[in-house]
């Protein structure tokens, strides 16, 4: 499972920097800038559910705080065991108990959701959008 997440995390980091690259490209990028920006920040918001503290960035581009956030999960998840529990809050308070593993694969899970998302909207758009399924970046040379 180790090696899996911590892969998937290099899938995710790959995909979401084809997808920065195309931010630029909507007519009204508005929507899809708050769709990317909702991924980059739960990112940041589950690494801080998980005890790891992530300063407060302000003027710091896509591709850095993607890297950033990808070498941090990937850090936490070669130290850390998969089966700890984390105690967090939602967003609306409610407090949940969640294994590291779940969290993180949680994590991978919810920014392919929301490139999904992208991709319709630039389909809506009409602009090309990139290719980011696993499967494509399985077939990249590594």
């Amino acid at each position: 499972m180790r090696e899996f997440l911590l892969r998937g995390f290099d899938y995710d980091v790959w995909a979401n920097r084809k997808w920065i690259e195309a931010l630029g490209r909507f007519p009204d990028g508005v929507e899809a800038l708050k769709v990317f920006e909702h991924i980059i920040g739960a990112q940041r918001t589950w690494l801080s559910r998980c005890g790891v503290f992530v300063q407060q960035t302000e003027n710091v581009a896509f591709s850095d705080l993607a890297q950033s956030y990808c070498s941090t999960w990937k850090m936490l998840l070669e130290e850390a065991d998969l089966n700890s529990e984390i105690l967090y809050q939602n967003s609306v308070g409610d407090e949940y108990v969640s294994l590291l593993g779940d969290i993180a694969a949680h994590v991978l899970n919810h920014g392919t959701y929301h490139r999904g998302h992208l991709r319709a909207l630039a389909e809506i758009a009409g602009i090309e959008f990139p290719e980011t399924d696993l499967i494509a970046y399985t077939r990249q040379p590594q």
